[in-house]
């Protein structure tokens, strides 16, 4: 046998027992899944094992397997006599491409051929195979099979596509894991645009990229904000020592008592209609004649009512000394309907206290989207039978009638609106159940009697009806639910048609809507019964609605022309749901309704100052930037010559430039109010830098890092100032335990999470995305 075709003796390879982190770091792993290292670094998604972690066999083809798949891809008739390949095949192999440009490519070859079953791959005769190369063509025979299956299902995938119209894969839902909470980003969620912003999403292109001196002081000011808003939250979350403490001695006097009730009937209520007004007010002098006679559900009512309407206050003072309080009442009212009390408001009372605990938690930013309690409501209202027409339950008054259809209606609204914000599957569906909508009466109308109810009639046509916001708003319940419920269900394919018909249903109805409230106004003689504060939110409610529905096919416009409409909704609802704040003014002048609640509320009810507004405006300008490079230019080439259609861009960009820098103005005199909600400034700061630096023709690199460490410095001097948190108590190293050493990860403790953009999607970005450049021993300019 000739000395250069003895079989080569090679060493065992020590399987490697780490998690892919870990190895990474060269630190020690405990090998739980996830580990505890991968726990303490808050990246436990992260931690994952290579297969040879588990069997011993390498999950990535090595040298010798690269080598073995050329031998079988040689052609016989290109094989030498002996059996083994020739050189010309040998160096075909080392110039074809790999196995993923092969599945891009010639997606074809791959197809497994079903009309007649597939030789396995064997060495030739003659050739000299050692059993150790014979194992790994059986391992290569195995994956191959497993590639062209995937293949398979993807071509049929794509084919059943292709057969009900133009559709797009949603984006895939990301759960994130933390010790302190877990969350799960649905597909609908404002987090799948932040891969559009290139620059942010490169600083986690690769979670193990060589942090350089510029990154790692970023990473020290990101952390000290990280630990002043944390000691911002602490210091606002007070804890009840008591289940139920004397509620009483903590409401305010009766004079602000007045005005938060006003406040509240003359904004929700009209929307939401929860309480039947002139019954509420009787109980309400009734306490306050005989505070000690007061029911336990009233109480609970009133509290809520009180903190929702304090928003609303023209007396800043006033209403902040209602919210120091509204979190302790919001978790008493919790407990008493969720904890071991809740048979006690198993009533019609105990819904309605449910439904302004809700709307409270939402108008005041206390707890979250609030989808866990908005469950345990529904689940309430089924016990209650509201699901159900009450002429298909027996007897009934026709107050009880009414109370009962408004309160379903309000329910099927909050849910709605819940999982809107958690981009959570919505719960129910507007085809299960029937019952008939409330009818369009005057609370002063329906009144009660020893039981019995007494209706005046009433002409139904009028405009100024206590139910004419509700059922407004009813009749696009039905295609929001659907839509809503197409958004975040578990069907990834997304058809752009229906989206269109959808888009059109709500524009009509945000036509409706104007015309209903223009007529309410033209009313002479009479003022209207409805303020700007219903027109903007119903209207921002419906557009937000519009925006998320588009928002999908925004994320994929920049790259198919076909979804420029869903680009230019996307745009129009947005500037004009930030226009209804361009009267807000802090810390001068007197705010409105709205503008009091979008510095108040979270999710839909933040508003114009949300971050889907925020985002989408950015991004419109984002990509009206990169459409103006030339390729192969250089970057400072746009911004040297005098273009007309270039000026004409710029020009047009300056209106949604200077709301961005208004809104984070805004955002900046929240902060100093005392609100810990950083996101949205500093989102705005590293955003509007980014901008300013690619229309001069700079690298934007060195300006959003400079922007990122002033605002967090800021930030930290403003909560300061505050009295949020009275002093940063230790070093910023202190507030986590191992903390990663990458900024996007420190920025997922914002609402950052750069683990939930898609890999797949990150390399279908533009060119301007330059990931080539964070290899592994790529530093980010200083």
């Amino acid at each position: 046998m000739p000395e250069d075709l003895k079989p080569v003796t090679r060493k065992r390879r020590r399987p490697a027992k780490s998690c892919d982190p870990c190895r990474a770091r060269k630190v020690r792993c405990d090998r739980g899944l996830p580990c505890k290292r991968c726990q303490r670094s808050r990246a436990p998604l992260l931690c994952s094992y290579k297969s040879d972690s588990l069997t011993g066999s390498s999950s990535r083809p090595t040298h010798d397997d690269a080598t073995i798949s050329g031998l079988l891809t040689v052609h016989p008739e290109r094989r030498s006599p002996e059996g083994t390949p020739s050189d010309e095949a040998i160096d075909d192999h080392h110039s074809s491409h790999g196995l993923s440009q092969l599945h891009e490519n010639q997606p074809s070859g791959l197809q497994p051929q079903t009309s007649q079953p597939q030789q396995p791959l064997t060495p030739a005769p003659g050739s000299l195979v050692s059993p150790n190369t014979t194992k790994r063509i059986r391992d290569l025979e195995e994956r191959i099979s497993s590639l062209e299956q995937h293949i398979s299902r993807s071509a049929n995938d794509s084919t059943i596509s292709k057969n009900h119209g133009l559709c797009i894969n949603l984006p895939r839902p990301h759960l994130r894991v933390d010790h302190e909470k877990t969350r799960l980003f649905g597909q609908s969620h404002w987090i799948h645009t932040l891969e559009q912003f290139h620059v942010l999403a490169r600083m986690q292109a690769k979670p193990y990229a060589i942090v350089d001196n510029a990154q790692s002081e970023t990473n020290k000011h990101i952390k000290e904000a990280a630990n002043a808003r944390r000691l911002a939250k602490s210091h606002e979350s007070g804890k009840l020592q008591d289940i139920f403490p004397d509620l009483s001695s903590t409401i305010p006097t009766r004079d602000v008592c007045d005005q938060a009730v006003e406040c509240y009937i003359r904004s929700f209520e009209s929307i939401f209609r929860i309480l039947h007004i002139p019954s509420f007010r009787y109980e309400y002098q009734e306490y306050w004649s005989h505070p000690s006679s007061s029911t336990r559900p009233f109480l609970m009512k009133l509290l809520m009512v009180i903190s929702i309407g304090a928003i609303f206050l023209s007396d800043r003072s006033k209403s902040n000394q209602i919210r120091n309080q509204a979190r302790d009442w919001t978790y008493a009212v919790q407990w008493w309907l969720v904890g071991p009390t809740e048979r006690e408001a198993m009533s019609l009372e105990g819904v309605q206290a449910f439904c302004l605990l809700i709307l409270a938690r939402q108008a005041n930013s206390v707890g979250g989207t609030a989808s866990i309690a908005t469950e345990a409501l529904l689940k309430l209202s089924f016990t209650l039978g509201l699901h159900l027409d009450p002429k298909a339950i027996g007897p009934m008054t026709i107050f009880q009638s009414e109370i009962r259809r408004r309160l379903w209606a309000t329910v099927r609204e909050l849910i709605l609106i819940t999982s809107i914000n958690s981009t959570l599957p919505l719960l129910i569906s507007c085809d299960e159940f029937e019952c008939r909508s409330p009818s369009n009466i005057k609370d002063v109308d329906l009144q009660v009697d020893n039981g019995l109810c007494s209706v005046s009639q009433s002409d139904k046509n009028n405009l100024d009806l206590d139910c004419s916001l509700q059922l407004l708003l009813l009749k696009s319940l039905a295609p929001r639910m659907r839509i809503v419920r197409q958004l975040n269900s578990n069907n990834w394919n997304y058809s752009y048609e229906q989206v269109l018909e959808y888009g059109d249903k709500l524009k009509a109805h945000c036509r409706e809507m104007a015309a209903f409230f223009q007529s309410a106004s033209s009313v002479q003689d009479r003022p209207s019964p409805y303020s700007d504060f219903h027109r903007k939110f119903l209207d921002a409610y419906m557009r937000m609605t519009t925006l998320f529905i588009h928002r999908p096919f925004l994320v994929q416009a920049w790259k198919d022309s076909r979804f420029f409409l869903a680009r230019k909704v996307c745009l129009e609802s947005c500037v004009i749901i930030a226009s209804y704040v361009d009267c807000m003014n802090l810390p001068l002048g007197i705010l409105d309704d709205f503008s009091r609640l979008c510095s108040r509320g979270s999710g839909i009810f933040k508003g114009s100052l949300g971050q889907d507004v925020i985002s989408t405006i950015a991004l419109e300008i984002v990509t009206q930037l990169e459409e103006e490079e030339i390729p192969g230019a250089p970057k400072s080439f746009g911004a040297e010559i005098a273009d007309p259609l270039v000026q004409l861009s710029r020009a047009n960009r300056q209106p949604l430039i200077r709301t961005l820098e208004h809104i984070q103005e805004q955002w900046r005199q929240i902060i100093i109010f005392g609100r810990p909600s950083l996101k949205q400034y500093i989102f705005l700061s590293a955003i509007l830098s980014q901008i300013k630096a690619k229309e001069s023709g700079h690298d934007p690199n060195p300006p959003i890092f400079d922007a990122l460490k002033k605002t967090m410095k800021e930030c930290v001097a403003l909560l300061q100032d505050s009295g949020a948190c009275l002093q940063i108590q230790g070093s910023a190293d202190d507030s986590t335990d191992e903390p990663s050493p990458y900024s996007a990860d420190l920025m997922s403790i914002f609402g950052f999470d750069f683990n939930a953009l898609d890999p797949n999607l990150i390399l279908d970005l533009p060119e301007t995305m330059d990931f080539s450049s964070l290899d592994d021993n790529a530093v980010i300019p200083t």
